[in-house]
């Protein structure tokens, strides 16, 4: 049993599959799951820190929504500013139980422990800083409130869109980026996000 880390999935997504190479939503989001699916087993934990879906399809989101059941793994959600169920969306405590239908747990912030050393996971780094975001990120400062305080403790972040999966904060955290342009459509295990620290 593993624990690994996505993010910013973009599920039905045309302009950001466009984006990453694909003719179509449709062969990215097939792309996606054949890839997560080569590494995350059926008793592993996957990640994702938010972003999954934005419907761009014709279907409802609930439609769009149940493209999680084709992951494997026990599946964890920290929610994005596209996810229903975040606090960024207006009410999204309502749609907190729908989403709690696909996912073993939803959360905006999670803490974990790997090896002795703490992690944060968040949808969002702590700081906004031009290394950070890619140009196609429009929103750097749309949801500092949203942010967690730098605490010093490492973060597991995505929504920057940037292809650079390590950065530093300000005071000098590190902030490993774990969206789809960083990673190569591959989940990251802890093993792997420790070995890039120990660079």
């Amino acid at each position: 049993m593993a624990n690994y880390f996505i993010s910013d999935l973009h599920f039905n997504h045309s302009k950001v599959s466009e984006s990453r190479g694909f003719q179509t939503y449709q062969e990215h989001d097939a792309h996606l799951i054949r890839t997560i699916n080569k590494v995350v087993n059926k008793t592993d934990d996957l990640y994702i820190l938010g972003d999954i879906t934005l419907s761009d399809n014709g279907l409802t989101w609930k439609d769009n929504l149940s493209i999680i059941n084709h992951l494997n793994g026990r599946k964890h959600l920290i929610s994005g500013n596209h996810d229903r169920c975040s606090v960024t969306q207006s009410n999204g405590h309502n749609y907190q139980a729908e989403f709690m239908k696909y996912f073993d747990s939803v959360s905006s912030f999670v803490k974990l422990t790997f090896n002795g050393q703490t992690y944060f996971l968040s949808h969002y780094p702590y700081d906004e800083t031009d290394e950070a975001f890619s140009t196609a990120a429009t929103n750097a400062s749309d949801f500092e409130q949203f942010q967690l305080k730098d605490s010093g403790i490492p973060v597991i972040h995505g929504h920057t869109h940037s292809d650079t999966i390590l950065t530093m904060s300000k005071i000098g955290t590190p902030q490993i980026n774990v969206n789809i342009e960083s990673i190569g459509f591959r989940p990251i295990s802890f093993a792997e996000i420790s070995k890039l620290l120990k660079k």
